[in-house]
């Protein structure tokens, strides 16, 4: 998915949050040979944040995820547009609930992609 995407690739991490070995709140993603550093979150012992640790290494864990949640909001949107509206046949569908639905992950889909 992804198409036209501008973002490094994911999969991205927070630094080794998987293993619990490190609370530095980088957000790295591979480059080849190397790995990239996308974002460091800062915190209160930065002297430039006003979060504790936690939430910080939190924040980094959330950010980390972006590409995977960006994917997920496409394929979803995807599926919405081919959802058959039971009534009438057309696309997309016309219930309330679900036209909100699809009109937010696409403003979201755009926000993260313009």
């Amino acid at each position: 998915m992804t198409c036209g995407m501008k973002h490094t690739p994911g999969p991205w991490r927070a630094c080794d949050a998987k293993a619990g070995t490190c609370e530095c709140r980088q957000v790295w993603a591979p480059g080849g040979d190397v790995m990239v550093a996308i974002a460091s979150v800062a915190d209160q012992t930065d002297g430039m944040g006003v979060i504790d640790r936690a939430e910080a290494m939190a924040n980094a864990k959330l950010i980390a995820q972006a590409p995977a949640l960006l994917e997920a909001l496409e394929k979803t949107a995807t599926r919405l547009e081919n959802y058959p509206n039971r009534i009438s046949g057309f696309r997309p569908p016309v219930e309330d609930h679900v036209t909100t639905l699809y009109e937010d992950i696409r403003q979201a889909i755009t926000a993260a992609t313009a």
